[in-house]
């Protein structure tokens, strides 16, 4: 075997290397690659030095997933040096290929030049602590522009002028959703009048809530009419950000047996992880999840 090619080698009479000729056809061949790839991403970096051609077939595959968690990042697109955070040789190519993007206690400027660097997200993954307001609107305008259809985030800290206390969830650059989780549903938040621009979202067709109420869950499913699955989070009583959160299992009665409800518990951050790895595999996230039950309670 060759580094160009797939190809039967026999010896010739001298001992020399005689190549008989191509074992694989080229559709098969790259096929092979890609599912090794994608089966085994600690091999993909070995099998992308197997020739050129594999590795136009394995990088897109190999970069396709990009996570980071406070400095922390893989593909390791920056490195911490003097406390500034510092681009190494391969962000350009990792976030070209990026299409699952996960930022957990990420700067915002840093989430900015990542989403910068982007050309299609169609899984985008937002945990902030803070969001600096000069990144907000370039937070949003990459959203819109890199047409990201799931988004996880902090939508109120996300969409709203960060100074205004009566903040309402602005829908306008996240039109191309059809999937959102809202991470975050502070007690002053969990009515309608807050949410009802999720009404003007034309895509939207699955929606999951950290903490809701049964007047929030019901007017969502009554004025958003293309929502399909409306996953409803619940945990034990906590507090987070100085703010009281408490989400019980709500019993399966009135509002709660709509068929297009599903209540499920909540999960940790690393849990979260954990689900986002599974987007684009043939593994249950939890959007999957919603579906089958969804479809088992029918």
């Amino acid at each position: 075997m060759t580094s160009n090619n797939f190809e039967a080698v026999a010896l010739n009479e001298s001992g020399s290397q005689l190549i008989v000729g191509p074992v694989l056809p080229p559709e098969l061949e790259r096929h092979i690659f890609e599912l090794a790839a994608s089966q085994f991403p600690d091999i993909a970096p070995a099998l992308a030095l197997v020739a050129r051609r594999v590795q136009h077939w394995v990088e897109p595959l190999m970069y396709k997933k990009l996570g980071g968690m406070g400095t922390a990042f893989r593909p390791p697109i920056y490195e911490l040096i003097s406390r500034k955070m510092v681009k190494q040789p391969q962000f350009d190519k990792a976030t070209a290929n990026a299409c699952h993007v996960l930022l957990i206690r990420v700067q915002s400027s840093l989430a900015v030049e990542i989403l910068q660097g982007c050309r299609h997200v169609s899984h985008l993954f937002l945990s902030f602590e803070d969001i600096e307001s000069e990144d907000q609107e370039r937070l949003l305008t990459l959203i819109h522009d890199l047409a990201v259809e799931r988004l996880f985030c902090d939508a109120l800290k996300l969409t709203s002028p960060l100074c205004v206390t009566e903040a309402e969830f602005d829908h306008t650059y996240l039109v191309n959703l059809t999937h959102l989780n809202i991470s975050s549903l502070p007690l002053r938040s969990r009515n309608w009048s807050k949410w009802k621009n999720l009404a003007l979202l034309p895509r939207l067709t699955h929606l999951a809530l950290q903490a809701s109420t049964l007047d929030l869950a019901e007017q969502i499913l009554k004025e958003c009419k293309k929502i399909w699955l409306l996953i409803l989070f619940y945990s034990f009583e906590f507090e987070h950000d100085g703010e009281y959160y408490s989400a019980f299992r709500t019993p399966d009665e009135g509002i709660m047996c709509d068929r297009r409800i599903v209540q499920m518990p909540d999960m940790d951050t690393m849990d979260w992880i954990d689900d986002w790895k599974k987007g684009d595999t043939d593994e249950e996230d939890f959007w999957r999840l919603g579906e089958q039950l969804q479809r088992r309670e029918a």
